[in-house]
């Protein structure tokens, strides 16, 4: 016969029910005695991740931003990891280091450019690259590098070219020399020298190009250090030396992929006969 259970029966088994089934209401016994449940733990979770977010912005993963062409960065935005992709040619990877001076990265700006002349992509520096004067340090000495990558994988880069503006009054020398680094090349380099005011030289502009230097079509990746230095003579309130712009640009080639030339091979055969059958030989 059915029994009726009486209320604090009731209780108990419903309390028993919860208990099994892993739920904790808020006006729970296990609630009131300060049994975290797995909703709270998710909650305070949540907001840890919040705080932490805010508290330290640049740690999150995915922050790294991508400058397009035309676009000026700070160089050291481009020191956290921000690249630029210029074209198909993508920059990142940057490197600075300040010798002798007080140019500092936040300083330097950084813009991907195109080159109509030359039909290439690259990067334009621009900065208070300066020694000598009133108001500037009697020397400065910096290398600067990064990484440059093609995007197409049938494209390759096919020559490296630096241009700039050095500078020179009194004694001073303004120079930036390159390499390319693992490549079989000579540096490249610009300048320019004065001594007592005399022009003794200048070189605004250098450059190689990969199949007339080594005979191979180029590189999909390649790495470029610089080491710019502006030296000055013995006053250094008359004498100056600066180079305040100056840019890098990249030429490239494509490349056949090895199926493109394996199917024109191929066509090249089936075409013989053919050509042969249309026009026989008469006796």
């Amino acid at each position: 016969m059915y029994q009726r259970m009486q209320p604090a029966a009731m209780a108990k088994q419903s309390r028993l029910q919860n208990d099994a089934g892993g739920i904790r209401r808020p006006g729970s016994m296990a609630a009131r005695n300060g049994v975290v449940t797995r909703n709270h733990w998710v909650y305070l979770l949540a907001c840890l991740g919040c705080c932490f977010q805010c508290c330290f912005p640049g740690t999150a993963h995915g922050t790294n931003v991508t400058f397009g062409l035309g676009e000026s960065v700070p160089l050291a935005a481009l020191l956290e990891g921000d690249t630029i992709v210029a074209g198909d040619q993508e920059f990142s990877n940057f490197d600075y280091r300040l010798i002798a001076g007080d140019l500092q990265p936040e300083d330097i700006r950084v813009v991907g450019i195109f080159d109509d002349i030359l039909d290439g992509f690259g990067l334009r520096f621009g900065g208070e690259f300066v020694a000598g004067g009133i108001a500037e340090a009697p020397e400065l000495q910096a290398e600067l590098a990064f990484t440059v990558r093609t995007l197409e994988p049938d494209h390759v880069l096919s020559g490296v070219w630096l241009d700039g503006n050095p500078y020179a009054e009194g004694t001073g020398k303004a120079q930036i020399v390159e390499n390319v680094v693992g490549v079989d090349v000579p540096p490249l380099s610009i300048s320019m020298k004065t001594v007592d005011g005399v022009f003794i030289n200048a070189k605004t502009s250098d450059g190689v190009f990969f199949p007339a230097a080594l005979d191979i079509q180029g590189y999909p990746r390649l790495r470029v250090w610089k080491s710019i230095s502006l030296e000055l003579g013995d006053n250094a309130l008359q004498d100056e030396a600066q180079l305040r712009l100056f840019q890098q640009v990249f030429t490239q080639l494509r490349i056949p992929e090895p199926t493109t030339l394996g199917l024109l091979v191929v066509m090249g055969l089936i075409g013989l006969p053919q050509r042969k059958n249309r026009y026989p030989c008469r006796a």
